[in-house]
């Protein structure tokens, strides 16, 4: 038997969209949930309770920043469906290279590269799903 999830309250969601701008501005590699709680003016417990364990926030997370990738993806579609490969290779990379992704980037690479070598942790499939998406 599975147990129904519940959707997000009102606060997880404005909690996960605070942390998801703090991920954004710090990166995982050293996201310790006291300073996290404190800047997004929460506490620990608090976060522990709506995401059940911190690798619980950090696959919220990912799953938040997937669906920034997403739009990306969609966005390209969007363009590919009237216009040339070239259309869509150029719309592509200025979306890439535009300074104000390069945060959203850094995350993404940051989890690409830690499901490939912690394939176990709360990013596991993180770097085969996005390969997926991408193709």
């Amino acid at each position: 038997m599975t147990v129904a999830r519940r959707p997000p309250s009102a606060r997880q969601e404005e909690l996960l969209e605070r942390a998801y701008r703090y991920v954004l501005a710090h990166g995982l590699a050293e996201l310790s949930l006291r300073p996290l709680a404190a800047a997004i003016e929460s506490s620990p417990r608090v976060l522990l309770f709506l995401f059940g364990s911190k690798e619980g926030l950090v696959r919220a997370l990912l799953a938040r920043a997937r669906n920034d990738e997403l739009a990306l993806i969609d966005q390209t579609r969007q363009v590919g469906r009237h216009d040339d490969l070239t259309t869509v290779i150029r719309t592509t990379w200025r979306w890439l290279a535009a300074y104000a992704h390069r945060p959203l980037l850094n995350l993404w690479a940051e989890a690409y590269a830690r499901s490939l070598v912690e394939p176990e942790g709360p990013w596991a499939h993180f770097a085969e799903q996005a390969v997926a998406d991408w193709l």
